[in-house]
């Protein structure tokens, strides 16, 4: 049961993620763009050691970010999915759905024998009235 609340969650983890991204690709282009281009970096190298640093970790954590939008299905896809499995389960599993089928085709079976039935009666009632009016 705890994994379908987790399923219930991820549009919401989606979200987050996708906000943690925008914020990550900020941070990216702010300190990669300080790392390339201050030059009192370079006098500073305990300053270019952090600005890299978090300019790394942002990619990266941007780059994890982007995985979890791409590949984590909607809720909705996912509850379908679930729920899809389970259902084949329990259809495989079933004795009473697997005669349902040959059920099936048996009452279509005679109730198309019960119309052709009728069918015929009608079709000899009027081949009947055919002759007598004729005569």
């Amino acid at each position: 049961m705890g994994s379908l609340y987790w399923i219930t969650r991820f549009d919401n983890i989606k979200s987050f993620a996708t906000a943690f991204f925008v914020i990550c690709l900020l941070l990216f282009m702010i300190f990669g763009l300080i790392y390339l281009f201050d030059d009192d970096l370079e006098k500073n190298e305990r300053q270019k050691v952090t600005v890299k640093k978090i300019a790394k970790t942002s990619g990266i954590t941007m780059f994890v970010s982007m995985l979890i939008i791409t590949f984590l299905p909607s809720t909705t896809t996912a509850i379908a999915i679930y729920g899809g499995g389970k259902l084949i389960d329990y259809i495989n599993s079933s004795e009473k759905l697997s005669k349902l089928p040959d059920k099936g085709v048996e009452l279509i079976d005679k109730k198309v024998d019960l119309w052709m039935n009728e069918l015929d009666k009608e079709l000899s009632t009027c081949n009947t009235e055919e002759v007598t009016n004729g005569e």
